[in-house]
């Protein structure tokens, strides 16, 4: 028997089963397509969220940076923050004078409170307008009188106002310079190789009895001719003397100096480098026996503090030394900087000689470098403190009415003709409250998202 097969049959037979997966490949084509509209749509969303909570967040943090800002302006203008007569208790959920609400139960209950958006006595009464409420952010300051702290709380916003961030942050008033005598030269390394001259403090001391020590360091190989005296016996040298002083420390103006010459009496040297005389004014503590300069000076407080309170400049050329003096004379550095200023990178003063002075007997400089510092002008006077975070060396003829300090691991040399005399205004200026505190951060007291 013969089979026969219709022409065609296996044509339709394979048509069909194109057709069938086609369609499956379709379906699948479809699925996937609609996966990856799904999962582009989630991650718009999701990288809209991201850019709503950055932008609420970075709003939040520049509230609570601009009411920092606010607290350190206020208490550095010798503004009262603890007045409790102007201030009222937030227990629950308190309406501000903008209209926004704020949970002040967040982070325990605030018997004292401060409203910055207001426009009523609580501005005036700390004498600064500050409308802290600029759209995208809202700070509000909260007093805990039973720590002393105050603590800053900041609401930010996403641009669109749909996204939202709160944070606070506690600050209270901290000291910047230790309430501990600091010695006219600190360093771990000193290699003076000059003509110098150092009239140190007759109350200083590091341990024992009060003596007064010119330099404190770890290791001195110090050589030249260095001499050091009390300050009684530095006086006036050869010359026409119309000062009406026979000891230069007893000068009452800042300006004669420019135009003295002063050398301690030989008959009553405390340490004399031509006669290899080292008295007890020098202190030598061994390799890693001296205290770690920075935390000598400035105690626990953050280098990043230091930094932020102090006025910033990029170098010491003739004309940026000559504008931090005129902020010194106008005041604008006591009164928001605590005459702080801190360069960033190297220092090479070499205009202190043409300035003539930078800084005061009652108006004292704090000069901190990131860098290395360099002494390499004229006869100029510097009145006050420097801290180097690298090396100091001293070339030129400075004199320091105060300290140099080295950090560290770094060295204090130079063959210069060098002087350093103690002046006791310049350090009752510096340790005086309106100098010697600031406002930080308390660690830990850091709360993100706390709402």
């Amino acid at each position: 028997m013969t089979t026969q097969i219709k022409p065609g049959l296996n044509v339709k037979q394979r048509g069909a089963a194109v057709l069938l997966v086609s369609i499956v490949l379709l379906i699948g084509v479809t699925l996937v397509t609609v996966f990856a509209a799904r999962v582009g749509v989630m991650d718009q969303r999701i990288s809209a969220n991201e850019k709503r909570h950055t932008e609420a967040y970075a709003a939040a943090e520049a509230g609570l940076d601009e009411t920092l800002s606010y607290v350190r302006y206020a208490l550095g203008n010798g503004r009262d923050l603890y007045d409790t007569s102007i201030l009222h208790t937030c227990d629950g959920t308190e309406t501000f004078s903008n209209g926004k609400t704020y949970p002040c139960n967040v982070g325990g209950t605030f018997t004292h409170v401060y409203d910055l958006n207001t426009g009523t006595t609580i501005i005036e009464k700390i004498s600064m307008v500050a409308d802290l409420d600029v759209g995208t952010f809202s700070s509000y300051i909260f007093y805990d009188d039973s720590k002393g702290e105050i603590t800053v709380v900041s609401q930010g916003n996403s641009e669109d106002e749909t996204g939202s961030s709160t944070i606070q942050n506690s600050i209270t008033k901290v000291s910047i310079l230790t309430a501990g005598p600091i010695p006219p030269i600190m360093a771990p390394i000193s290699s003076l190789t000059g003509s110098f001259t150092v009239v140190p403090n007759p109350n200083l001391k590091t341990t024992g009895s009060g003596v007064p020590i010119s330099a404190w360091v770890s290791t001195y190989n110090a050589t030249g001719d260095f001499e050091s005296c009390h300050a009684g016996e530095f006086l006036f040298g050869a010359g026409t003397n119309d000062k009406g002083y026979d000891v230069c420390t007893d000068l009452p103006d800042e300006d004669d100096w420019a135009s003295v010459t002063c050398q301690c009496d030989d008959d009553h040297l405390i340490s004399d480098g031509n006669n290899s005389i080292q008295g007890h004014d020098i202190v030598v503590e061994g390799p890693g026996g001296l205290p770690d300069p920075y935390t000598y000076v400035f105690g626990t407080t953050p280098v990043e503090t230091l930094e932020a309170t102090s006025y910033g400049v990029d170098d010491c050329t003739n004309a940026t030394l000559a504008g931090v003096q005129s902020l010194l004379e106008a005041g604008g550095l006591r009164e928001n900087y605590s005459n702080r200023v801190w360069v960033r990178g190297d220092c090479d003063m070499q205009s202190v000689g043409g300035l003539t002075r930078l800084g005061g007997k009652t108006n004292p400089i704090v000069l901190i470098v990131e860098g290395e510092t360099n002494f390499q002008g004229g006869a100029g006077h510097l009145w006050g403190i420097v801290f180097s975070f690298g090396n100091i060396d001293v070339q030129g003829t400075p004199t320091v009415h105060g300290s140099l300090v080295a950090a560290e691991g770094m060295e204090l040399g130079g063959s210069g003709n060098y002087t350093q005399v103690y002046d006791e205004d310049v350090f009752s200026s510096l340790f005086s409250e309106e100098l010697n505190s600031t406002t930080a951060r308390v660690a830990y007291q850091y709360c993100d998202s706390c709402n």
